[in-house]
């Protein structure tokens, strides 16, 4: 422990104190992160909790735990002394300013899965690791919302209980039609909460930014072009999901089987870029990859890029990559299957796209809109083979494969189920295939530089 102080003057001891696990017979532990802790920074808080303690009661278990511990900052650090920053004191000390997120085994938030129902157990969410972060406005208004319909069981608090910060307070009746005070309590209760359904968790923000118009023509042969079509994007928005809105729009089947060009230059474009990259050309023309040779364009000219807002302009000569052997046609590297991510509960899976295209992988957004809806962050996640560090299929449960990254903070292992055993195999030997072929044309190149140098 770096430091502590007495429960007297901990604020989340009252409620929160008695949801260690110490000393029951039914107990589970948590590993929790405080992404803004300086001291210790990065490492996970060891938690001993009662097996049937809600999101809400670890927040608070968590918090009490920060405070006992002396971690820093403060948790009132920054907030002014007196009247002025009393409000923004009660909601920063106490559960209600705070929110639950799922991370990896790490500490990194997963932004995948929003923060967890506050009032569902803690067992329910089987996750590497859980991080408490300072709530939004909008999160501690649902939060003092939720504060106000929890019952506390009298055996988890200690002493008489202070007033609830998120509680409503209760309607003061003119004298000449005064009510019993449980009348006036559920009165009271029901006018101001109401009873609308209320979400229990706000997912991640999905905006890409402002809206704009794209205009897209479509070529049925490299000389004619028949149809054009307009659809609205914005800056942050990737090229692979401009394809497939215009396939959606054309009804076209399937949309690997097309590639989008700057209609005045016949720029490939690709499809790892964002909006953004085209620097604001509007007016695309969108081919049948098969057409490309005949068109006479060049496929690398864009350049590759970790940066998807990086200029297709670029030249390639300011982006080197190392080039797939030739032998791996584009036009035959591109597939698009249907996977899903398993939550961390007990009843949902996340339904996902991977697309292969060239060299490298994304991680799409579900097409199915409901399920989109609900679990999807709306971000799409590229990844350049070189670095992907392995992919494996399952042997237990060959539906199963496994993606390790390699990420700035040390490899990622990402864990996928496909639609079939055989799609899992079909994407696990693409991916070794497009790796084995980066590495003899690395290996080719560095031979050449020495027979050179030499």
């Amino acid at each position: 422990m770096i430091g502590s102080t007495s429960n007297s003057s901990n604020p989340f001891a009252e409620l929160y104190a008695a949801i260690s696990g110490r000393g029951e017979a039914a107990a589970t532990n948590v590993s929790v992160f405080f992404p803004h802790a300086r001291e210790p920074k990065g490492k996970a808080m060891e938690l001993n909790v009662r097996k049937d303690a809600t999101v809400e009661e670890v927040i608070g278990f968590a918090l009490w735990s920060y405070w006992e511990d002396g971690w820093l900052p403060k948790l009132d650090e920054g907030i002014p002394d007196g009247e002025e920053g009393q409000t923004a004191r009660d909601i920063r000390l106490s559960a209600v300013g705070w929110v639950m997120r799922l991370t990896e085994d790490d500490g990194e938030v997963d932004d995948d899965f929003p923060p967890p129902d506050r009032t569902g157990k803690i067992t329910k969410f089987n996750a590497d690791g859980f991080a408490v972060i300072e709530a939004t406005p909008a999160q501690v208004g649902q939060n003092q919302i939720l504060e106000s319909k929890i019952q506390r069981r009298p055996s988890r608090t200690s002493g008489a209980r202070k007033p609830d910060l998120g509680k409503p307070p209760a309607l003061t009746l003119p004298s000449l039609f005064t009510a019993p005070s449980s009348s006036s309590a559920i009165f009271s209760s029901s006018l101001i909460t109401g009873s609308a359904p209320l979400s229990t968790s706000l997912g991640p923000n999905s905006s890409h930014g402002p809206q704009m118009f794209l205009r897209i023509r479509i070529a049925d042969t490299a000389d004619a072009v028949h149809v054009s079509t307009t659809i609205t994007v914005s800056a942050g928005m990737y090229m692979q999901e401009v394809l497939e809105a215009v396939c959606r729009k054309r009804k076209f089947p399937n949309a690997g089987d097309y590639a989008l060009l700057l209609a005045d230059l016949r720029l490939f474009i690709p499809l790892d870029r964002t909006v953004a990259s085209l620097q604001g050309k509007r007016e695309l023309v969108m081919v049948k990859k098969s057409m490309l040779p005949q068109m006479g364009v060049d496929v690398m000219k864009a350049g590759r890029t970790t940066d998807p807002n990086a200029s297709i302009f670029k030249r390639m000569s300011d982006t080197p990559e190392v080039k797939l052997s030739s032998t791996l046609d584009y036009t035959a590297s591109y597939k698009k299957y249907t996977i899903y991510r398993k939550l961390p509960m007990l009843v949902a899976r996340q339904e996902k796209t991977l697309a292969i295209d060239g060299q490298y992988v994304h991680i799409m957004p579900s097409t199915n809109k409901a399920a989109k809806a609900v679990f999807d962050s709306g971000r799409t996640m590229s990844y350049h083979i070189k670095t992907i560090v392995d992919c494996q299929q399952s042997t237990k449960s060959p539906h199963i494969f496994k993606l390790v990254l390699n990420r700035a903070g040390g490899d990622k292992r990402y864990y996928f189920e496909a639609e079939t055993p055989k799609l899992a195999g079909e994407i696990v030997q693409i991916v070794k295939t497009l790796k084995a072929a980066l590495e003899r044309s690395s290996t080719i190149s560095k031979s050449r530089r020495s027979r050179q140098v030499s």
